[in-house]
């Protein structure tokens, strides 16, 4: 307790001033009150004085504020502004006031945690969905305003000199100021240029400790107190950098750099999946990974956590694991046991063993389990925990996290149960198939030698008719049995070895093999294959594709102009795209799309043909894992894309 003069000047101080404060009594009787609050606080300080000035004896609840601690720090105080000037035994205002540092410390920390969980989950989700860097640059931009609550954020990437970085995705950054982070030169001694020579983290947690005079001036104009620079990189290498500005000091401490060093590590490891293939084995440990992090992060921010202290076997729920459960949340303590009475009966042995396991050797265990709630609602839980020691090193307690995974098993148990009936429903039409063409075969054969016995010269009128009729109807039945057969064999898992593939020898024997057709109908086929001249696949299926698509090409072709043909390789978002442009007579794709590819589906009559080169080259390309689109307008040509992963 102090009491003050209207001045704000200390006239008497009670003996704690130097616990609480950290003045000796001598030295109290110096200080100002005004002279001793931080710098931002004073105007609210002025208008509580303001408000003690005008309700004399009415004691007024001060603001919680910061002032000079005795030890050169700033510490808050909670504080109770009496006004009793008007009162001859004191003559003075008097100040109750409390350190509430601790309280504001502690709050200030929980808070960080739920951001930083809010942070760290929104940007795990965003990286699982994302499907190219631009995507990822963007979210992680826009995350780190709406729920890192950062002042501004950037991306940007270097150039292979390592001399500029280009801005790729922003936020927060106005449009006046853009055009100082794009295509930025380096500057050796900024902090850009040592992540990208050490790969290190850059931080800065008081914006006037930069040796960086225009960039400390951009700063203070935009109320930038610390910053911190990560690097983004790419198979090891330091390809860029996520940049973060606050408008608070001393913000990127140890815990708000490592979790940031995590999602940059996420950010590279998603930058090296877009440079190869993905697959399903990568993305379900990205997704373990990912997991674990949010149920880390969610310890931290006690969301669905646990504590045990083995003292006294008391466990301390959250709030969100007590729903979890089914358990009121006012009810947050919970023996073993009753957690024991939770888990379903046919899980019980399953956790039991994790628990005697881990019991023994103290290391930390994740697993899935299940539950029965109060309600009786079965849910499925991951959990993950880790002992506590002392300084002793004995073991103290435990604490951990729980995951209700529920939804997320419905949704994989329903996909797999999909991906069964799809399996057994191709098993089924591929043993219809080959019965059909099978069974039926030997018959219709019998039937076309019998039809091949019979003399026909003798017969006349009717008869004649009905013979040949049925001549044709059986040979028309006996081509479709052969390309049922054809297709069933090119449905069966492909014995022959990948080998390198030549675009250009590939050409050239087709070209062999068709010149007659070629120079009969005066067709011009010129080829560009510099982007990408080869590669690894079974050379039959892509011969197959070729010759198909340039025969179709001929075929199709105009009557009144000179055939032409151009194919092309090209590598799109490090995909093969092969293109087979024509100028012949085109497709109504707005009639015929859905049918493009169907069986024995023809779009010109007056043309020879069977129906079966378009289906016969998609079922090819999609055997060699590739897909085909189609792009055509009638009488102007067609252009045939198929895209191959490398």
């Amino acid at each position: 307790v102090v009491i003050i003069d209207k001045k704000g000047k200390l006239v008497h101080a009670s003996a704690s001033i130097s616990k609480v404060l950290g003045y000796s009594s001598k030295d109290a009787h110096k200080l100002n009150v005004m002279a001793l609050a931080h710098p931002d606080d004073i105007p609210g300080l002025q208008q509580v004085m303001a408000e003690v000035m005008a309700n004399p004896g009415v004691p007024v609840r001060g603001h919680t504020g910061r002032m000079m601690h005795g030890d050169g720090t700033w510490h808050w105080y909670e504080a109770v502004v009496t006004n009793l000037l008007h009162d001859p035994d004191i003559r003075g205002i008097v100040d109750n006031f409390r350190d509430v540092s601790e309280n504001i410390f502690a709050t200030e920390k929980m808070n960080n945690a739920i951001r930083l969980y809010s942070f760290t989950s929104q940007v795990n989700q965003a990286i699982v969905h994302a499907d190219s860097p631009t995507v990822v640059f963007k979210e992680i931009c826009r995350i780190a305003i709406e729920y890192g609550k950062f002042h501004m954020a950037w991306i940007g990437l270097f150039d292979d000199e390592g001399t500029v970085i280009d801005l790729k995705e922003s936020m927060g950054i106005g449009p006046g100021d853009l055009e100082k982070f794009n295509n930025a030169k380096l500057s050796e001694v900024g902090p850009t240029y040592h992540v990208l020579k050490t790969g290190d983290t850059f931080v800065c947690n008081d914006i006037n400790e930069l040796m960086l005079p225009d960039w400390r001036r951009f700063a203070e104009s935009h109320e930038i107190k610390s910053f911190i620079v990560l690097p983004i990189k790419k198979y090891g290498k330091t390809i860029g950098s996520l940049n973060l500005y606050a408008l608070q000091y001393g913000l990127f401490d140890e815990q708000e750099r490592r979790l940031l060093e995590e999602i940059v590590a996420d950010i590279s490891f998603a930058m090296n999946i877009f440079e190869r293939e993905r697959s399903r084995q990568r993305a379900e440990k990205k997704r373990r990974d990912s997991e674990i992090r949010l149920k880390q992060a969610q310890s931290i921010a006690h969301v669905g956590s646990f504590e045990i202290e083995f003292a006294t076997g008391v466990s301390i729920w959250s709030e969100e694991l007590c729903r979890i459960y089914g358990f009121d949340v006012e009810d947050n303590k919970h023996h073993y046991d009753k957690w024991m009475e939770s888990i379903h009966p046919e899980d019980i042995e399953h956790v039991k063993s994790i628990v005697r396991q881990t019991n023994r050797t103290f290391e930390k265990s994740a697993f899935y389990h299940r539950i029965i709630r109060t309600d009786g609602a079965v849910r499925n839980i991951f959990s993950q925990g880790e002992y506590e020691f002392d300084e002793q090193g004995n073991v103290t307690g435990v604490h951990g996290v729980a995951h209700d995974i529920t939804d997320q098993k419905y949704a994989e148990l329903e996909r797999t149960k999909m991906i069964a009936d799809l399996t057994q429903r191709n098993k089924d039409l591929e043993q219809f198939s080959y019965v059909v063409s099978h069974n039926v075969r030997a018959p219709l054969a019998n039937i076309i030698s019998l039809i091949g016995l019979l003399d026909h010269t003798d017969l006349q009128g009717e008869d004649k008719q009905v013979l040949d009729a049925l001549n044709e109807s059986t040979s028309k039945l006996d081509y479709v049995i052969k390309d049922l057969n054809l297709i069933l064999n090119m449905n069966q898992k492909i014995e022959e070895k990948k080998e390198q593939v030549i675009f250009e020898e590939l050409i050239s024997d087709i070209k062999i093999s068709i010149a007659n057709l070629i120079t009969a109908h005066g067709v011009s086929l010129s080829c560009d294959f510099l982007e990408k001249t080869e590669i690894y696949t079974f050379k039959s299926y892509l011969h197959s594709i070729f010759y198909n698509l340039i025969l179709n090409s001929i075929k199709y072709r105009r009557q009144d102009i000179a055939a032409l043909i151009h194919i092309c390789s090209k590598i799109e978002n490090d995909e093969l795209v092969l293109e087979f442009c024509d100028n012949g007579i085109g497709i109504d794709l707005g009639k015929h799309h859905h049918q493009l590819f169907g069986l024995y589906k023809r779009f010109h009559p007056h043309i020879e043909g069977k129906g079966m080169g378009l289906y016969m080259v998609k079922m090819q390309v999609e055997q060699l894992d590739g897909k085909i689109s189609v792009e055509s307008e009638v009488n102007k040509g067609t252009t045939i894309r198929i895209v191959f992963r490398l």
